[in-house]
C-alpha cells in the first residue's frame, strides 16, 4: 500500500476537523497501517454502536449452519407465547429474510414501541405492530428487526447471544474482551451495545472478505457471505446518501466500493473485495459519509496504486505520524493558575440537532490547580465528584461513582485569561464532554472573581445512555 495515500488521508481528516479515534488497514491479510488518537489506545474496548447488528446477523448465520434456522422461517413460529390476540396478515408473512434485510413493510423504527409497551415482552410488541406497506417492498432502518433477530437466536439456542457466539465466532477469531449491553428485560441489545477493540472490527471484516473461512477453517456456512452482501433492497431508507442509498444486505450496508458494518458516529468495518482489503475505524463524526468520502479519495488510490515503487521516506514519515496521533487539547495554558467555580447548574449549549440529547445534570462546577494539572469538581445527582485533568495534556484515570461503578476516562483542562476549558473522554465510548468556563468579572477581587458561568456540549451525543455510569462497557 502506498504510504503517501495514508498520509494524504490523515491530512484530509485533519483539514476537515474530523475526529477520529482509531484506524486499521488490512491488505492481503496483513495489517499495513494502524493508529490510535490518544488518549484512545489499541487495547481499549470501545462502544461500536450498530456494528452490533452485523454480529447479530453473524449469529443467525451460525444458527443456520447448525440447522436451527432457515431464512424463510416465519418469524411468528419462534414466539408462540407472544402472539397478539389479533395477528395482522402482513405480520404472518414476515420471515427471517425480511428481518435481516429490514424489509418488513414498517414505515418507521419499531424499537421505541418494543422498549415501551406490553410489559417488557419485546417480541409481542413487534408482532403487534402492523406493517404499513407490503412486506418486502421497502427498506426502513429498523432497529427492532435486529433486536428480534437476537431474540430468535436466543430462543432457538437457549443461550444469551454473546455466550452462543463465544465458542463459535469470538474465540476462533481471537476476540477477547467483548461486552454486549442488555435491555432492561435481560435480553442482549441485538441492534447496538457491543464494546470491543478496533482489531475486532477488522477481524470481522476479514472473515467476511474470506467468505466465512478463517485460517483454513470454515466458520460461516457456505453461501452466507454472498447472500448477506448483496443489495436485497434498493433504494434504502437514505436514498440521497452516496454510500447508504445504494442498497442494504443482511445487517450490512452496501457501499460504492464493497460493503460495510456501520455504527453511529463512524464506527466502521469496510470490506473492499476488489482491493482485497479491510479498513476499520472508530470515530466521533456526525455522518459516516464524511469518513467514507476520504477513504475513497485518498485510501482507495493508495490501495490501487500499491505496485508503485516503494518510498522508504514516506513509510518512515507515516510510521512517525501514526505513532504521534492525538485528539487536540485546548490552547497553550497561561501562567494564570487561579481557580474557577460556578454557583449553580451548568448550561447545555443548544447546538443544532441537540433536541432530545441526554446530558448529565451538573451543578457547582469547580476547576482548581493541583500538582498534576487541574482538579475538575462538580455535583451530579446530588453527589460530589472530582476528576484530575492534565494541564494541556491527557491524564487517564477512573471515575468512581457512588454506586461503585468504575468509568475509564481521560481528561485535560487549560486556562487562558478569563476563560477555561475541560474535556472529559469516556474511553470505552466515542463520547467526549466539553466544558467551557468564563469568569463573571475577571477584574473583581475575592469570591466574585472566582465565580464563573459554565456550559457543556458533547462531541457526538450518547444514544442510549442516561447516566455517567452508562458511559462504559
Amino acid at each position: 500500500m502506498d504510504p503517501r495515500g495514508v498520509l494524504a488521508f490523515l491530512d484530509g481528516l485533519e483539514s476537515d476537523g474530523i475526529e477520529m479515534h482509531s484506524l486499521m488497514v488490512v491488505r492481503h491479510g496483513h495489517v499495513v497501517a494502524e493508529g490510535w488518537w490518544a488518549p484512545y489506545t489499541h487495547d481499549r474496548q470501545q462502544l461500536v454502536y450498530s456494528v452490533a447488528k452485523t454480529f447479530t446477523a453473524t449469529a443467525v448465520a451460525l444458527a443456520l449452519g447448525e440447522g436451527l434456522l432457515e431464512l424463510d422461517s416465519p418469524v411468528t413460529s419462534f414466539f408462540p407465547e407472544s402472539l397478539p390476540l389479533s395477528l395482522d396478515p402482513k405480520v404472518e408473512e414476515l420471515t427471517l429474510h425480511h428481518l435481516l434485510s429490514m424489509s418488513t413493510g414498517h414505515d418507521r423504527d419499531t424499537l421505541p414501541v418494543m422498549e415501551s409497551e406490553l410489559g417488557g415482552d419485546m417480541a409481542k410488541a413487534f408482532l403487534s405492530t402492523r406493517p404499513q406497506t407490503a412486506v418486502g417492498s421497502r427498506h426502513v432502518y429498523n432497529n427492532g428487526c435486529s433486536v428480534l433477530l437476537g431474540l430468535v437466536v436466543e430462543q432457538v439456542t437457549g443461550e444469551p447471544l454473546e455466550d452462543y457466539l463465544r465458542p463459535r465466532l469470538l474465540d476462533p477469531l481471537g476476540i477477547g474482551e467483548f461486552v454486549w449491553s442488555h435491555h432492561p428485560s435481560g435480553s442482549v441489545r441485538g441492534s447496538t451495545g457491543v464494546h470491543t477493540i478496533t482489531e475486532s472490527l477488522a477481524t470481522l471484516g476479514e472473515l467476511y472478505l474470506r467468505d466465512g473461512v478463517w485460517r483454513g477453517s470454515r466458520l460461516l456456512p457456505e453461501g452466507w457471505v454472498a447472500q448477506a452482501t448483496q443489495a436485497h433492497i434498493v433504494p434504502t431508507d437514505f436514498p440521497d446518501s452516496p454510500d447508504s442509498g445504494v442498497g442494504y444486505g443482511y445487517q450490512l450496508w452496501m457501499s460504492r466500493h464493497g460493503y460495510r458494518a456501520d455504527g453511529a458516529w463512524a464506527q466502521l468495518a469496510m470490506v473492499l473485495p476488489d482491493q482485497d482489503a479491510v479498513i476499520a475505524t472508530t470515530a466521533a463524526v456526525p455522518h459516516s459519509q464524511l469518513v467514507l468520502d476520504h477513504v475513497w479519495a485518498e485510501l482507495l488510490p493508495a490501495l490501487e496504486g500499491a505496485t508503485t515503487r516503494p518510498d522508504p521516506g514516506a513509510q518512515r514519515e507515516l510510521e512517525a505520524r501514526l505513532a504521534a496521533l492525538t485528539l487536540p487539547v485546548g490552547p497553550r495554558p497561561s501562567p494564570d493558575r487561579a481557580g474557577w467555580h460556578t454557583n449553580g447548574m451548568v448550561v447545555v449549549q443548544r447546538i443544532p440537532d441537540a433536541k432530545g440529547w441526554w446530558y448529565p445534570s451538573l451543578f457547582d462546577v469547580g476547576l482548581q490547580p493541583i500538582a498534576e494539572g487541574w482538579a475538575l469538581s462538580f455535583v451530579e445527582d446530588e453527589e460530589p465528584l472530582s476528576i484530575d485533568c492534565g494541564d494541556g495534556r491527557w491524564l487517564t484515570s477512573v471515575l468512581v461513582l457512588p454506586d461503585r461503578s468504575r468509568v475509564p476516562i481521560a481528561a485535560t483542562a487549560t486556562a487562558s485569561g478569563a476563560t477555561a476549558t475541560a474535556d472529559v473522554v469516556f474511553l470505552e465510548t466515542p463520547h467526549v464532554l466539553h466544558l467551557d468556563l468564563a469568569r463573571i468579572d475577571p477584574k473583581a477581587e475575592g469570591r466574585l472573581a472566582a465565580l464563573a458561568t459554565a456550559s457543556m456540549r458533547w462531541n457526538v451525543p450518547p444514544l442510549h445512555h442516561r447516566s455517567l455510569a452508562d458511559l462504559r462497557a
